[in-house]
């Protein structure tokens, strides 16, 4: 039996059927699964049923929709473009391509690629062609031609870009592992080889632990004046004294997209402070004694724009922040770095307290009624910490005063619960017009405008299948202000006749 990866290529069949609930289709040439994929989504409008299929000897995966499903979707997309094109579009966009083939059989329009014949090849390759359609379809929807989808630099350039490189380290996980017969044992070791990191009682910055990887500082905003005068915001610096290893580092990387640019930009900062010999960096505080820095920026993937200084520097520890500054007057380098606190009773981060286990579960709860604060933990922090979007910029709290602040919030703003967001839209919805239209209610989201956003459908039967119209996006704000944002009654009303 051939072998590649530890998988074996008679594998994969048997596991379709096992896991995915894949069948032999009456030709005895595919195994089938009309409920593994959909065509189409909230982008479209619709969401139809596809079919998934495997060659039987493995080679080869599939995605198929009926065309007369594919039309209806079209004609639907019609009410809202004259660019939509027919189902020749989808039929032909893959033709010609080395990697994706589209055919036609039996009024299913397919798009496909070969692939290994393992459970891994699959893996590999199920997503890429979930994309490749949602590629051609929007080619018709948009009558946008392969060379026009590929030059789109906000989306459809980059999936194009994507799909059509090999990436054998990249999978949807679709298989668990094989079951353990009864009869064979596993050794499992569930211990964890982590050291835990003590908790650190130092009231402020000067007197933090700077010592190892372990009481290392994290997440530390700051700013930066380079030596032409440019200014460069720090987000979220990794501060780390490797005694014994030469150096202070400090490192930021901010990626964001450039609109101007239409592209994603990677800025980086590093600062390397020599560790003189005989001097050791056991606090904030002990920083004072360096006075050397090598600082190194780039601002993209490639280092475009890479930038190397070294100096001599002077630094001031404060209580709650340091800064480095050059020695030279000429030189009006500096940077300043402030420790991150609650905004409500300003306790330093690494005294955040970490949620119970009630607690955590209603932050794990996408239907909790209320919250408007963010979070993260773990990593080197070793902390829980909260976070609202205000200002441009993010004020952190600890769990405790995020709490009071939502309190004190929903107080002042009753329509800011989700139940009631919901009953108020639900009304409004009749009052409007659209009676008949469902909020998806796992679909209902906070949004950064301080309000909800609501996801609406109708559902319908077609050929003895259920396919769901997506018809808009109503809001309220939490000062009660509705927006219907709904599709108008005609779209909301079409159907399809073949």
């Amino acid at each position: 039996m051939l072998e590649r990866e530890g998988h074996t290529l008679d594998q994969l069949t048997p596991e379709l059927q096992r896991q995915l609930n894949f069948e032999m289709d009456p030709s005895g040439e595919w195994l089938i699964n009309d409920e593994f994929r959909d065509v189409g989504g909230l982008n479209y409008g619709e969401s139809i049923p596809a079919r998934s299929r495997v060659s039987k000897d493995g080679t080869r995966f599939e995605i198929g929709a009926r065309r007369q499903d594919l039309e209806g979707l079209l004609e639907l997309n019609k009410l809202a473009s004259d660019s939509v094109q027919d189902v020749e579009t989808i039929e032909g966009f893959w033709k010609e391509h080395p990697r994706f083939s589209s055919r036609t059989e039996e009024e299913w329009v397919y798009i496909g690629v070969n692939i290994e014949p393992t459970t891994e090849g699959l893996e590999r390759s199920c997503t890429d062609v979930s994309l490749a359609y949602d590629v051609a379809f929007q080619s018709a929807v948009s009558g946008r031609s392969y060379e026009e989808l590929s030059e789109d630099k906000r989306w459809y350039g980059h999936i194009i870009k994507y799909i059509q490189e090999e990436k054998p380290n990249q999978k949807t996980v679709l298989f668990g592992k094989n079951d353990v017969k009864e009869d064979e044992t596993v050794d499992r070791d569930m211990g964890s080889t982590c050291e835990v990191r003590a908790p650190i009682s130092a009231e402020n910055m000067r007197e933090f632990p700077l010592d190892t990887s372990m009481t290392s500082l994290s997440g530390i905003p700051g700013k930066m004046t380079t030596w032409d005068g440019r200014e460069r915001n720090i987000k979220n610096a990794w501060i780390i004294a490797h005694n014994g290893q030469e150096n202070v580092d400090i490192i930021d990387s901010d990626a964001h997209f450039d609109w101007s640019k239409e592209e994603w930009r990677h800025e980086r900062t590093q600062l390397k402070l020599p560790i003189p010999e005989g001097v050791e960096i056991n606090k904030v505080d002990d920083l004072s004694k360096l006075n050397k820095a090598k600082v190194f920026l780039s601002d993209d993937e490639e280092n475009e724009g890479y930038e190397e200084m070294e100096m001599d520097v002077s630094i001031e520890v404060r209580d709650n922040s340091f800064r480095i500054s050059a020695q030279d007057p000429e030189n009006p380098f500096s940077v300043e770095m402030v420790i991150s606190a609650c905004t409500g009773c300003e306790l330093p981060y690494w005294k955040f307290r970490w949620p119970n286990a009630e607690e955590m579960k209603e932050e794990g709860n996408h239907s909790k009624e209320f919250s408007m604060h963010g979070s993260r933990s773990g990593g080197a922090r070793g902390v829980y910490e909260c976070y609202i979007e205000a200002f441009g910029g993010n004020q952190i709290y600890c769990y405790d005063c995020v709490k009071k602040v939502e309190t004190e919030y929903l107080e002042e703003h009753p329509n800011a619960k989700r139940s009631t967001a919901i009953g108020i839209t639900r009304e409004k919805l009749t009052e409007t017009g659209y009676p008949d239209v469902e909020i998806w209610e796992d679909q209902v989201w906070r949004t950064r405008e301080r309000g909800w956003e609501l996801y609406t459908y109708v559902k319908y039967e077609r050929d003895g299948k259920t396919i769901t119209r997506h018809t808009g996006i109503p809001s309220i704000s939490d000062d009660g202000e509705f927006e219907p944002n709904m599709k108008p009654r005609e779209y909301v009303d079409f159907r399809y006749k073949t």
